[in-house]
């Protein structure tokens, strides 16, 4: 029975095939995602060096991870750093006020406790920003590259980049983990796993 439906699989077109396989992925059959892709019709056509063209492709969607999550890192970093000030605005503009609170008061400790959680997220996020940009520079010194040859294919760089480098928590390193993930992702869509010594 199951060697007479997988011949009418080679007669799907290109569009049910790719409905079929998204289908089968969504709800976990991986059996049948593997069989609709491995009836797939096979064409002979002729292209560029795919060795180029992979090379290509992998290191444009790497690079637009990488984009991506630098740029949602930012905004983190961005939004993190305006509530710390903003914090740091309340807390001198009313402190005197709050310093005349009777006793029993939590107000001053909550206030305390919150800024003490917005200052520790906010040098998390400029640790992993500090991160993804080492582990970039670290892979562009190596490839030869700059930082806009690497993104180019992607347009230019978001200014909340920008934005958050110049309100970067000075007292924090990049995060070591990051340097070497945001690197090692870059070397190997770069390099494969031919990467010269």
């Amino acid at each position: 029975m199951r060697q007479g439906l997988s011949r009418n699989y080679k007669e799907f077109t290109p569009d049910e095939r790719m409905r079929l396989t998204l289908a089968a992925a969504a709800r976990k059959d991986h059996d049948e995602a593997i069989r609709l892709m491995t009836t797939c019709p096979q064409r002979t056509f002729v292209g560029a060096d795919p060795e180029y063209s992979t090379r290509l492709l992998s290191v444009g969607c790497v690079t637009a991870n990488v984009l991506l999550c630098w740029v949602d890192v930012s905004h983190l970093v961005i939004r993190f750093g305006t509530e710390l000030r903003m914090l740091d605005f309340l807390a001198t503009a009313y402190g005197s006020e709050v310093d005349g609170v009777a006793q029993g008061d939590t107000t001053k400790s909550t206030g305390r406790a919150i800024a003490a959680k917005v200052k520790a997220q906010y040098k998390i996020w400029s640790a992993m920003w500090k991160g993804i940009e080492s582990g970039i520079a670290r892979f562009c010194t190596e490839a030869d590259l700059t930082v806009d040859q690497l993104f180019a294919l992607k347009g230019p760089l978001s200014p909340a980049i920008e934005e958050a480098r110049g309100i970067l928590a000075p007292d924090v390193a990049a995060k070591r983990a990051v340097i070497r993930g945001i690197h090692d992702q870059l070397s190997q869509a770069w390099w494969g796993n031919s990467k010269p010594s």
